[in-house]
């Protein structure tokens, strides 16, 4: 065989195995799109247009939250035997369903308890999704620790932008129609897209056998070829360095309960806010379309700082961790004294970076326990987290409301970020190797 042929069959070859994750991204930014304009068009709504009891709002609030719990932990891992095309296609019908069911305008106790159920189930099909999602960074690293690193980049930009863009069209779309309700069927057009990518271009991950491993080969050819042209000096500053190593190693010694401890307070913000800052914008005089201006801002930085984040070198994540994570519970405390529109803006901008930077990176960590695993189980457990903590916040502050205690709710979620930011620090400080969750 002549060198053009055979060049042109390994051509044919990586063409042949080269998996795109452009689909995924999308349908995952579609979701976090309609999720994102359903939490804040919800809150809206049921408080300010519907003029719901705080507590009983609040409670219905946390049903989207607790149907993605009660599905991430007793279900997350349905990709492990039935596979992520069905799964993803199964739920993808079932978000259409619910998301029409939300179309119903709530005008008695019987509307409203459809529309509870609606959000509840809205939350059991998300439960399924993302931790499908999540699992295909065990695909990614597959296909090589580079192909790895874009697909964690990708999948927190897809996520990051759908909130974002979320808002900038309730923004918009609120402002003129002066109605929440509206946003409803747009949630209705996006779960209705997901539908369409998911039959007609999601591409199912291909057996261990093909993979990428071709392509990575060939990769890694180019790689060397190229890595021999250049100087030793160059070469040897290439290498990973002892501290990096020794940084990566201690990554994968963290407890994953430890994690999924931090990672809590980011979720309990999210739902303690769905609650508080509409009745705070609401009382200062600020129509609605105020909450997404104010969620816009949040969204925008935390996009930025997410994507910044994820590609931080080790040995500067534990540090920025332990910064975001030690902040969060210290702005929150001060947000029942800010007097003014431009307290809480700030506030948002600050809790936007905080929270972008413990996602992104609390998924490395998270990624690296599924990896040992080769199994969705550990985003079971992180997407458990986030939905609870959603779930938790929103009812904790509307029983202390209830009760007559508007931020008795808020003050309980940062003494927990206190304690959840110190065990975290002695915990991943730790110099013995502990064993991963099984």
């Amino acid at each position: 065989m002549n060198p053009t042929s055979n060049q042109s069959h390994r051509s044919s070859t990586e063409t042949k195995h080269q998996y795109s994750f452009l689909p995924l991204y999308i349908m995952s930014h579609l979701k976090t799109f309609s999720v994102g304009m359903m939490t804040t068009a919800t809150s809206n709504h049921l408080l300010l247009e519907k003029s719901i009891e705080t507590g009983l709002a609040s409670f219905i609030i946390g049903l989207y939250s607790a149907g993605f719990f009660l599905s991430a932990l007793l279900v997350g891992r349905i990709a492990d035997k039935y596979g992520e095309t069905a799964v993803l296609r199964y739920s993808a019908w079932l978000s259409i369903l619910f998301g029409i069911a939300t179309l119903i305008p709530i005008s008695n106790s019987s509307t409203l308890l459809l529309f509870s159920l609606a959000r509840f189930g809205d939350g059991i099909t998300n439960g399924i999704f993302w931790p499908t999602v999540q699992k295909f960074s065990i695909f990614a690293e597959r296909c090589g620790p580079d192909i790895k690193k874009k697909y964690m980049m990708g999948y927190n930009l897809s996520w990051n932008t759908g909130a974002l863009f979320s808002m900038i069209l309730g923004v918009i779309i609120v402002y003129f129609t002066t109605s929440n309700y509206s946003l409803f069927y747009i949630n209705a057009i996006g779960v209705f897209l997901i539908l369409i990518i998911a039959y007609g271009w999601f591409q199912p991950i291909p057996p261990i056998s093909l993979g990428c491993s071709e392509t990575i080969s060939q990769s890694n050819e180019k790689s060397n070829e190229k890595s021999n042209e250049k100087s030793d000096e160059k070469s040897n500053e290439n290498t990973p360095s002892q501290t990096t190593l020794g940084v990566e190693t201690k990554l994968t010694t963290i407890p994953i309960m430890s994690t999924l401890m931090f990672l809590l307070i980011h979720s309990l913000t999210d739902g303690a806010i769905s609650i508080l800052v509409p009745l705070k914008l609401s009382a200062l005089g600020y129509p609605s379309y105020w909450v997404f201006i104010v969620a816009l801002m949040k969204s925008l930085i935390q996009t930025g700082a997410s994507a910044y984040t994820s590609k931080l070198e080790s040995k500067h994540l534990l540090t920025v961790l332990y910064v975001t994570i030690a902040a969060m519970p210290v702005l929150w405390f001060f947000f029942p004294i800010i007097p003014s529109l431009w307290g809480i803006g700030f506030l948002a901008i600050f809790t936007g970076f905080c929270q972008g930077s413990i996602y992104a990176l609390g998924m490395v960590l998270v990624s690296l326990k599924a990896q040992q695993q080769n199994s969705a189980r550990p985003y079971t457990f992180f997407q458990a987290t986030m939905s609870g903590g959603r779930m938790a916040g929103p009812w904790i502050v509307g029983l202390f409301i209830a009760g007559s205690s508007l931020y008795g709710g808020l003050y309980l979620i940062v003494g927990y970020g206190v304690c959840a930011a110190t065990q975290f620090y002695f915990k991943s400080r730790a110099k013995t190797t502990i064993e991963s969750l099984s």
